[in-house]
């Protein structure tokens, strides 16, 4: 979650990693600053109270009874939920009907990210879970082949989803260039599946932002169909990373419900295209593939010959998604490179990513900094009379709507 008291009211302020960077105030160019309404979080009645009502299942005290082998699917390290206080509502839920710490287990559906580790799991599940079994999904490991969906991909499974007698899964609904929106059964497809079903389903047509019928979605819950979830945990959140919603139970019926309330909380209306925008990657700021998300938002929003920056840490460098640094995509993504022509002035402010990282993906037009001074500088260089200005500070999660 982010510090909320970490704010000058007399600076910019745009989210960065877990804090704030302050910018300088604009006082020649009209600048309008794009946030998605913010909605109360829920509290802690309220969120127990939505996982003891599910929605069209029944609850998980009920439906464990008897169970030997529990699963529970967490999101990785790149999404924002903190899940520590969610995974001990269900555990405590568990324990209601009888079962012990020893016949459950946590998977991380990293999909083709990079493994999860030790420092990850304490961020997304704390002290409490240290000595349950904890693994990390491999894309490339042993999986189990189930057959192959009507759009060509094949449903290569983690088997650890099939052994087990109850599967939970626990995760985040929010806007998606792909899929969307994330959540429900994405946690399994790609979460849990194998690299070949996350490079055809990838290749497929793409979803805008917000909208759930399209070719990834469909083809996602096809192949979850075949696996199953036996309770779902969906977490909508604000721009500030609180819970406003939790929607618990059937695997689709409960993710739609919760689609509603993410759509809601992520709408903003663009009154202009604009000279220039200031954007920050926040939450999916941890590495560059997923900083590619704010990008896409980012570049809707000024004119062809526009100025943007986008503020993103990448802690992980460029991120190890297996699927964008295939070597035929990585060749595919040098040949693009090497005709990209564009009028845009790009600019990325990034405390740990490298001019090797950057551009072994991005093309060279494409300017890395990480001086905070000369990240100023230029921003002040933008406060011209006559120009318009954007100001995005989550704009991975931000819907755009002309008015």
């Amino acid at each position: 979650m982010l510090d909320k008291n970490a704010k000058n009211k007399n600076a910019i302020n745009i989210p960065f990693e877990n804090s704030f960077i302050e910018l300088p105030i604009f006082s020649n160019a009209e600048v309008i600053e794009l946030i998605p309404p913010y909605i109360e979080p829920l509290n802690d009645r309220q969120i127990l109270h939505s996982i003891k009502n599910p929605i069209e299942n029944a609850p998980i005290s009920e439906i464990a009874g008897g169970k030997k082998n529990v699963l529970i699917i967490l999101e990785n390290a790149t999404r924002p939920l903190d899940t520590s206080f969610i995974a001990s509502l269900v555990v405590d839920e568990l324990k209601q009907a009888g079962i012990a710490d020893e016949n459950i287990t946590f998977l991380f559906a990293n999909g083709a990210h990079k493994d999860m580790e030790e420092y990850n799991y304490k961020d997304k599940l704390g002290p409490r879970f240290k000595n349950f079994r904890i693994i990390n999904h491999d894309c490339q490991g042993k999986l189990t082949n189930l057959g192959t969906t009507k759009l060509g991909s094949p449903i290569l499974i983690n088997p650890l989803v099939l052994e087990a007698d109850l599967k939970i899964a626990i995760g985040t609904i929010e806007p998606h260039y792909g899929d969307g929106v994330s959540g429900g059964a994405k946690i399994l497809f790609p979460g849990c599946a194998g690299l070949e079903w996350i490079f055809n389903n990838h290749s497929l047509k793409r979803g805008e932002f917000g909208v759930v019928d399209n070719q990834w979605r469909n083809d996602t819950e096809e192949s979850a169909g075949k696996v199953g979830i036996d309770f779902l945990v969906n977490a909508v959140l604000n721009y500030k990373r609180e819970i406003i919603g939790l929607y618990c139970g059937d695997w689709i019926k409960a993710h739609r419900e919760g689609v509603n309330l993410s759509l809601k909380a992520s709408v903003a209306e663009l009154p202009y295209k604009a000279d220039f925008c200031i954007a920050s990657s926040s939450p999916f700021d941890l590495n560059f593939i997923q900083t590619l998300k704010g990008l896409t938002v980012t570049q809707t929003v000024i004119k062809e010959d526009g100025t943007y920056i986008i503020l993103t840490s990448c802690r992980q460098g460029l991120g190890n998604h297996r699927w964008l640094l295939d070597e035929k995509m990585l060749e595919e993504r040098h040949k693009l490179n090497a005709d990209y022509d564009s009028a845009m002035t790009e600019i990325i402010y990034s405390t740990h990513l490298s001019v090797h990282e950057l551009y072994s993906y991005y093309p060279k037009q494409v300017k890395l900094i990480s001086n905070i001074s000369k990240l100023r500088q230029m921003i002040t260089s933008l406060d011209k009379p006559g120009k318009k200005g954007v100001i995005l500070p989550y704009s991975p999660i931000t819907i755009l709507r002309c008015s």
